[in-house]
């Protein structure tokens, strides 16, 4: 196996599983690095491929440095983001973020393990769950959508909505884990099928984010009540006379 470099949050159940990864492969492991030192690691070593361990944040350090060195990379979500399976890469400059989308963004290999994510901050698995909610509203009003989407999201929200209780009630029991992490991935899937710019509910957390440095996740969570509300008596996924909403 050639050498490969491993990106990860350092706290918590993501980072236990960087350092479980990083003593399995010994030798061949390159470096590991956080968004601070990730081009400079990966310039002065051997890495020809990136592992990235942890939320939306580290697999999105995968998916910038692929931009720029062409790398591969394996994901391993210990969050509900649902980006691993997204040609999206969201980053920010001087106070704005901007998204780009490429084929080629899209991370090659996905493992979805509940495991990772049985240790998340109490507060992360709600403002995480509601993330993956929002993405999957958001499908539902997409112009481009679907059958399959609408199916996708459909059964995303579903999946949300019945474990997220039982999750909170009990964080360490695998089944529920299993349940959000299979939600976040079809969300994640209608994302990338629907390839249609961000609604309103996105756009509100992209430029809020940027503007202010604010959690992505607890952003979605405080919005997602309010931003599918401005037109009121249209059903999720049609307008009043069939169509869906522009």
């Amino acid at each position: 196996m050639a050498p490969g470099g491993c990106c990860s949050s350092r706290a918590g159940s993501p980072g236990a599983a960087a350092d479980e990864l990083a003593g399995a492969l010994g030798t061949r492991l390159a470096g590991r690095f956080d968004r601070a030192e990730a081009m400079r690691v990966a310039g002065e070593t051997a890495t020809d491929c990136v592992v990235a361990i942890g939320g939306g944040s580290a697999i999105g350090l995968a998916k910038a440095l692929l931009v720029r060195t062409g790398m591969p990379q394996v994901a391993v979500p210990s969050t509900y983001a649902g980006s691993e399976v997204t040609p999206v890469l969201g980053e920010t400059e001087n106070g704005v973020k901007a998204t780009r989308r490429d084929p080629s963004i899209e991370p090659g290999t996905v493992v979805y393990d509940p495991e990772p994510t049985s240790t998340m901050a109490p507060g992360l698995t709600p403002t995480s769950s509601l993330n993956a909610l929002a993405h999957a509203v958001e499908a539902l009003w997409a112009p481009n959508a679907t059958a399959v989407t609408d199916a996708l999201a459909t059964e995303s929200i579903d999946g949300i909505l019945t474990a997220l209780r039982g999750v909170l009630d009990a964080p360490s029991a695998p089944t529920g884990r299993e349940r959000l992490q299979q939600s976040a991935w079809l969300d994640g899937l209608c994302l990338a099928r629907t390839r249609t710019r961000m609604r309103l509910h996105h756009q509100l957390a992209h430029a809020l984010g940027g503007t202010f440095d604010l959690p992505h996740a607890e952003l979605h969570a405080m919005l997602l009540a309010h931003a599918p509300g401005p037109r009121p008596g249209l059903q999720p996924s049609l307008g009043p006379e069939g169509r869906r909403p522009p």
